[in-house]
């Protein structure tokens, strides 16, 4: 079960709307009883019956500052590590968490060439996540996965950036300028992306650049 199983009641938001506002209160992992009257144990009950395996998405590691969780316990929810390159604010740091899985999953596949890593639930697609600083409006990363998909190639636009800013795309982990395009560009427009591999992925930086 992907994400919007978690409910933002209670906790103040952007947008006012819930399709919208999840990922902006990340951290209170409480099930949307509108959703799920009788909780999420009843479908994972049907699941099981079924002879199936119940998978549900949640992110440990992250905590949004709108976040009960983050509002009455920030000090165990912002990034504490300062001795790492990426280090501006605690929305930036998540380039370095990222970097670090990128490795991970290159060591595993020299130790285990045949291992396959499923970073997503939906075979024969791509897919992706957005961490974007929504506050300032700096920045954030952009992963992307071509995930057995035909397509080589796809168009990626991203959110929440200030619209008359002028961004750096870079490629990790050259660091590399992918291009630079304004943050309305960004959203209307995006850019493209190409993996070769039917199993892959790339991660990229969007950096403010004024």
């Amino acid at each position: 079960m992907d994400v919007g199983w978690n409910t933002i009641d209670g906790n103040p938001t952007l947008t006012g709307n819930k399709d919208i506002d999840w990922i902006l209160n990340l951290g209170d992992w409480k099930e949307d009883l509108s959703k799920f009257p009788n909780g999420l144990k009843e479908v994972f009950d049907e699941v099981h019956r079924l002879g199936k395996k119940p998978g549900l998405w949640i992110s440990v590691a992250t905590a949004k500052k709108n976040a009960k969780i983050y509002r009455f316990n920030p000090r165990y929810t912002g990034c504490s590590a300062k001795n790492h390159a990426h280090h501006r604010d605690r929305e930036e740091s998540y380039l370095a968490i990222y970097v670090r899985l990128w490795q991970l999953f290159d060591e595993l596949h020299q130790a285990v060439p045949d291992l396959y890593i499923d970073c997503t639930f939906e075979n024969g697609h791509w897919d992706g996540f957005q961490r974007i600083n929504t506050e300032t409006g700096s920045g954030g990363i952009v992963g992307i996965f071509r995930q057995g998909s035909a397509e080589s190639s796809r168009t990626v636009t991203v959110k929440y950036l200030k619209p008359t800013a002028t961004y750096s795309i870079l490629s990790f982990p050259d660091d590399k300028e992918f291009g630079k395009l304004t943050g309305k560009e960004l959203l209307e427009k995006g850019f493209q992306v190409k993996i070769e591999n039917k199993y892959d992925g790339r991660l990229f930086e969007i950096r403010r650049m004024d």
